[in-house]
């Protein structure tokens, strides 16, 4: 059964619990998406700026724990449609994943309009 998980964060620093969280998600989910947000939503939820730029958090390879990655955009002002647009490229990574197309498992990287 396919069953598409997405694990949402800011993955600003990653380090182990970072990995052992994926690794968890991994292993409920078959795939597993990586929902990168924005810098907003650390400043917002934990009061931090991230140190590492979105951009390049972005770029990082969660291939090693089996995920791909897309830009999640969730700020406390996110429309709908922003947020179904972002489900659904989850989903299209999803099944390229299941498919075997490990080389194209980026999505929506351009930031959404919200």
């Amino acid at each position: 059964m396919i069953r598409i998980g997405c694990a949402p964060g800011a993955f600003d620093l990653f380090r182990i619990g970072h990995l052992n969280v994926l690794r968890a998600a991994r292993s409920r989910c078959n795939p597993l998406v990586a929902g990168v947000v924005r810098d907003d939503m650390p400043r917002l939820h934990k009061g931090i700026t991230p140190v590492v730029p979105f951009e390049e958090r972005l770029d990082r390879d969660f291939a090693t724990v089996g995920a791909g990655v897309i830009h999640l955009p969730r700020m406390l002002s996110t429309s709908s449609t922003a947020l179904r647009t972002a489900l659904r490229n989850v989903n299209e990574i999803g099944e390229r994943l299941v498919r075997g197309n490990r080389n194209s498992t980026v999505g929506n990287r351009e930031p959404s309009r919200v």
